[in-house]
């Protein structure tokens, strides 16, 4: 068993800085397209595009195929990944035991649950698609860690060695195919039936 250090909460932190999108320019923009915005606040752009942001990743947690997103910008989905090779250290437990003591999701048989971003299907061709990018909310990984454990069988397998869409469009097939064989109904066969 490896000793645990307990962190210096006192330490210096480094915090990036970050550029508010939503600004004023952005809302008189806003204000100029839409009748119904020009009582608008800032306020109240920041609560329209964070409910719509909620609605988004539940969809994603609920739904098996993810979402793509509007202006084909990509398309985003939670897919069933076995864990990493490196330990994955649970960092209250550590500390409060004094020992390393690392997660083993035994509710999950091992597996994790990752958010995939992609946009490289042809379908999302755009101009310097590569620039973008998607980082998770948050509250969005905290309640996919909490519903991931009740029903994780029903995200897609990724493979770690594979390249993910190809997997992804292998594995719709086979659903396809499962959903075709579940919808012709077999009508049971009597041979000694002669009507």
């Amino acid at each position: 068993m490896k000793p645990c250090k307990s962190p210096n909460l006192t330490a210096p932190r480094f915090r990036s800085k970050s550029k508010n999108l939503v600004n004023m320019e952005l809302l008189k923009k806003i204000q100029e397209k839409t009748v119904l915005a020009k009582d608008f606040k800032r306020q109240d752009i920041d609560k329209i595009i964070k409910a719509f942001n909620k609605n988004i990743w539940k969809e994603i947690i609920a739904n098996r195929d993810g979402v793509e997103l509007m202006s084909r910008l990509g398309k985003i989905f939670v897919g069933t990944c076995k864990a990493p090779r490196k330990e994955n250290i649970d960092i209250p437990k550590s500390i409060k035991y004094g020992v390393i003591v690392t997660h083993k999701n035994w509710e999950t048989d091992g597996n994790l649950a990752k958010i995939f971003y992609t946009n490289k299907e042809n379908r999302y061709n755009f101009k310097h698609n590569e620039v973008w990018n998607f980082t998770a909310h948050r509250d969005f990984k905290r309640t996919l860690a909490k519903t991931y454990k009740e029903d994780w069988t029903k995200y897609i397998k990724v493979e770690p060695n594979k390249h993910f869409l190809q997997q992804i469009k292998t594995q719709y097939r086979k659903d396809r195919i499962e959903e075709k064989m579940k919808a012709v109904p077999v009508e049971e066969y009597n041979e000694f039936d002669m009507s």
